[in-house]
């Protein structure tokens, strides 16, 4: 066996080499296209996440890749604790409306009180008014005529004690009455002049109605029963805007609690996660240490976390991340090729759609943090759908630069030493060591400007030593 190995590359070189054995390169003008190539994976332009409403674990979830339509059940957080607050705000909104009710039927009980009192105020005050506008103007009917017939009765009384008192006096004259009976009859009519002066006092005081006093006294009543029903409606107003105020109070308490409620089972009602979209599943990432874990029922999950996505394949696209160094060089509407991992046989074609403004640190798969640009792949009519899975990885390879007609040779046969760049041209039935000048270059191809012209060959296999012989290609 060790001779069989050995005899291997000896019988080799007694062949004439063959194209596989000895390539070559004819070096000639062609159009060389620049690439940058990255890895995408499949997404979609209609993505819809489902994050965790509350902080609660996972009771259930549906299997990831599961097909769903809008509007069905994708899984449950467990609430019971929503549950129980959602038990002790119903009753707190209970109690408030209770109170409510209270403090609204006492404030139209206290309503009525103040209007009633207002109302009687308002009568007692009319009622000073009239006696005050009463005693003004009311006069003793009976005790006037009594006094006005009284003064006409002694008047005449008056009269005829006057006709008598003069006769007395003619008949004491002519002798024929004492002076003691004169003098009696002039008495008795000066008796009727002072009752007569006291009868018209007595009128003129009955004529002029109550005394003073009397008045004054009144009128201080009905200021009383004024500064009574002023105080009552200064009163009123206060008491209404308490009122008012007690009112709002209640009613606020018990909105605010109205909204716990609501909160609380508007919680309840999260708990059930229901597709917002038709789509395909697809788990969301749990940070485990260094690692990224996909989410399973049990996990318990904090307020936002992207439980899962909705991933609708109608619409596909590729996103994937260019490295700050290529981005400048990527720009919307430029084409790509792709070919997804699990179809390498396959060319399928887009173009980039979007790039985000701004570059963001990644972690590679070693661990590498590099700064990149994300972006996306909108893909041309005649994507197969039913190839596609969510997450699938694919190739991307995006045409940057192309320069028509320039010398190049695949990059495979470019060599380094230092700063030296060469390749082995074969000249005069030799490899010799070839220095060159490069421009242009991508993983395929890179541009000659200086060392080569076009017709040279180039070896395009692991160097050799210069000045070996070469047989002629094998045709």
């Amino acid at each position: 066996p060790l001779l069989i190995l050995l005899g291997i590359p000896l019988f080799s070189q007694c062949q004439p080499h063959t194209e596989m054995s000895d390539p070559r390169y004819t070096v000639k003008k062609q159009d060389l296209m620049l690439y940058i190539q990255e890895t995408g994976w499949i997404g979609s332009m209609a993505e819809t996440s489902v994050r965790s409403p509350f902080d609660a674990p996972l009771v259930e979830l549906v299997p990831e890749g599961t097909v769903v339509k809008k509007g069905e059940l994708l899984g449950k957080l467990e609430s019971s604790t929503q549950a129980q607050e959602e038990k002790a705000q119903r009753l707190a909104v209970q109690e408030a409306e209770v109170d409510t009710a209270l403090t609204r039927h006492q404030s139209d009980i206290e309503k009525q009180s103040l209007k009633h009192q207002q109302k009687q105020a308002r009568l007692q005050q009319s009622l000073e008014k009239l006696r005050l506008e009463q005693l003004k103007t009311e006069r003793d009917q009976a005790e006037l005529t009594r006094l006005t017939e009284g003064l006409n009765a002694l008047e005449q009384r008056m009269s005829m004690l006057k006709l008598e008192s003069d006769e007395r006096n003619r008949l004491f004259q002519l002798g024929y009455l004492s002076q003691q009976e004169r003098d009696q009859s002039a008495l008795d009519l000066k008796l009727a002049e002072e009752e007569k002066t006291q009868l018209q006092a007595e009128l003129k005081i009955a004529k002029a109605g109550p005394a003073a006093p009397v008045i004054a006294r009144q009128q201080k009543q009905l200021q009383f029963a004024t500064g009574q029903l002023q105080r009552l409606s200064k009163e009123a107003g206060i008491n209404q805007r308490i009122l008012k105020i007690k009112a709002q109070a209640a009613t606020k308490k018990t909105d605010r609690l109205k909204k716990n409620l609501n909160y609380y089972q508007d919680m309840i009602k999260a708990s059930q996660l229901i597709s917002p979209a038709t789509g395909t599943i697809v788990y969301g990432k749990l940070q485990i240490g260094q690692e990224q874990v996909a989410i399973k029922a049990g996990d318990s999950l904090k307020e936002g976390v992207e439980i899962l996505k909705i991933v609708n394949l109608k619409t596909p696209m590729i996103r994937l991340s260019f490295h700050e160094i290529d981005a400048p060089r990527i720009a919307i509407g430029q084409r790509a090729e792709i070919r997804l991992d699990a179809y390498p046989e396959r060319l399928f074609y887009g173009k980039i759609s979007r790039l985000q403004p701004v570059a963001r640190t990644e972690e590679t798969s070693d661990l590498l943090e590099i700064r990149s640009v994300a972006g996306e792949i909108t893909l041309e009519d005649g994507f197969p759908e039913d190839l596609l899975k969510p997450g699938m990885t694919c190739s991307v390879r995006v045409e940057v630069h192309k320069q028509a007609q320039v010398l190049s040779i695949p990059t495979q046969a470019l060599h380094h030493e230092g700063d030296i760049t060469y390749c082995w041209l074969f000249k005069n039935g030799a490899y010799i060591k070839q220095e060159v000048e490069t421009g242009l270059s991508s993983i395929e191809q890179t541009e000659i400007t200086k060392g080569l012209e076009s017709g040279d060959q180039i070896r395009l296999t692991a160097s050799t030593q210069t000045g070996q012989k070469a047989e002629a290609p094998n045709v």
